[in-house]
């Protein structure tokens, strides 16, 4: 592999500070927040536009490098760390937000774009809708959560992440763009049929089907009211049935739950929290009433939200990095949502 010369390619077509293979620069690249164990990047690239990485996708065939796409790189489990070497595409610069249908509900992004970058741009204009959010950093991206088949709020709504997306632009290995759902014979990202469905071929592939450069994800109706119903209990051979009453009742947003030993008094118990959302504080109400018969009949106790629960959990959502630095004695083991509610006590 001529190293001087592949660079000097890759800089021609992102310009020369978007494109480098300097140690220093390389180092984070090679590593991501988990626990696996760092592997060597001979390139990181920054394309800014759905032609660059075309061009990126046909120099990188041309010359046999392994291609690894990056969004906000805050997977845990070493998704985004080279294999073998190679070129990453950091993401980061295709940052648009490109549309907001309002009558179609949906938002059709770059992969750049952060959780907390579609909020707060929905929140100024247009703030009766909502996106779904992960339980991840507001710096995780929506496309590299969506393509994990993520979770987080309106998870229990309306299925994993991955569920809500209409469409992809995705360049394929051959470098040839390829537009996939109503995006592929209309002007409107609004649904992935009626014509057959090949969005399922890109998610959780992890970029080795393709590179996506634009999404559809659905956005939903922001609810007047949004609370926090918490609830603790010992014993963990009783998590399945508790969930599956839970789970049953339509007006459950998502659904949170684990284990952690600090707080000292929260030792030793497993605790969970509800997300419900209404339309009057009466609905809450009546909402909080019902789960807490659920939380009685099979062993588990409610505890109120205190003002700093609902600021951590719901004003400023973010569960996991704000758990993972408990009183800088914290991280957290993740063991992921996609399982039978018979194998939660064993996790």
């Amino acid at each position: 592999m001529n190293t001087d010369q592949i660079l000097k390619d890759l800089q021609i077509i992102v310009g020369r500070e978007f494109a480098t293979n300097s140690p220093e620069d390389l180092y984070i690249y090679s590593q991501d927040p988990g626990a696996s164990l760092p592997r060597p990047v001979d390139f990181v690239v920054m394309p800014k536009t759905t032609e660059e990485v075309q061009k990126i996708v046909k120099l990188a065939n041309e010359e046999k490098i392994p291609l690894v796409p990056m969004g906000g790189g805050l997977t845990l489990s070493g998704l985004i760390i080279p294999v073998k070497g190679g070129i990453v595409l950091d993401m980061k610069r295709m940052d648009q937000v490109i549309e907001i249908n309002e009558l179609s509900r949906y938002a059709l992004i770059e992969p750049g774009v952060s959780t907390g970058q579609l909020l707060a741009y929905l929140n100024e204009h247009h703030p009766d809708l909502q996106p779904a959010i992960p339980d991840a950093p507001p710096s995780a991206t929506i496309a590299g959560n969506v393509l994990i088949h993520g979770s987080g709020y309106l998870s229990q709504k309306y299925g994993d992440h991955g569920a809500i997306v209409n469409g992809l632009e995705v360049v394929l290995a051959s470098g040839e763009v390829v537009k996939l759902g109503s995006c592929a014979v209309s002007d409107y990202w609004f649904a992935r049929g009626p014509i057959p469905d090949l969005v399922g071929l890109f998610l959780s592939s992890f970029g080795t089907m393709g590179i996506v450069t634009k999404l559809s994800v659905q956005i939903f109706p922001k609810p007047k009211f949004r609370e926090i119903v918490f609830g603790l209990m010992k014993d963990e051979e009783n998590i399945p049935n508790l969930l599956l009453e839970i789970t049953t009742k339509e007006f459950i947003e998502d659904v949170i739950l684990g284990k952690q030993d600090k707080p000292e008094w929260m030792k030793g118990y497993i605790f969970f929290m509800v997300y419900i959302t209404g339309d009057s504080q009466e609905d809450i109400d009546a909402k909080i009433k019902i789960l807490k018969k659920i939380y009685r009949k099979n062993g588990a106790r409610y505890m109120k939200a205190t003002q700093k629960m609902i600021d951590l959990y719901i004003e400023k959502p973010i569960f996991a990095s704000g758990a993972a630095d408990f009183r800088k004695g914290g991280g957290f083991e993740y063991v992921g949502a996609n399982m039978p509610l018979e194998k939660i006590p064993e996790a």
